[in-house]
């Protein structure tokens, strides 16, 4: 059984180390590129967070008056229908119910 030598490999020590030095300066230029790429990413996405937070926070302020308008008219009706049902209760309206008569009696 012979061993043979791998087709793709070099024969000599000197290309090995070449290849590396030369490998190690394009990983360099790969890493600067992409430093430059994150960095025009993450500034890129700074200035639409901020412009997204100031129509937000207009957004927010618009809906959070609306809520106290409605929360408000909400508090309106429902006092109003609790003086209702008071007053009826209380005698203060005489109108003949229109289901008194249909109830079978009892007893």
């Amino acid at each position: 059984m012979t061993t043979q030598a791998p087709k793709n490999t070099p024969k000599t020590g000197a290309k090995t180390r070449r290849q590396r030095a030369d490998s190690s300066h394009v990983t360099e230029a790969r890493a600067a590129a992409q430093r430059v790429k994150l960095d025009a990413q993450a500034e890129a996405r700074e200035q639409e967070t901020t412009t997204e937070a100031a129509a937000l926070k207009k957004a927010r302020n618009k809906k959070e008056q609306g809520k106290l308008q409605a929360a408000r008219r909400a508090n309106v009706t429902i006092g109003r229908a609790i003086d209702d049902y008071l007053l009826d209760h209380e005698g203060a309206t005489t109108a003949p119910r229109p289901w008194s008569g249909t109830a079978p009696p009892s007893g």
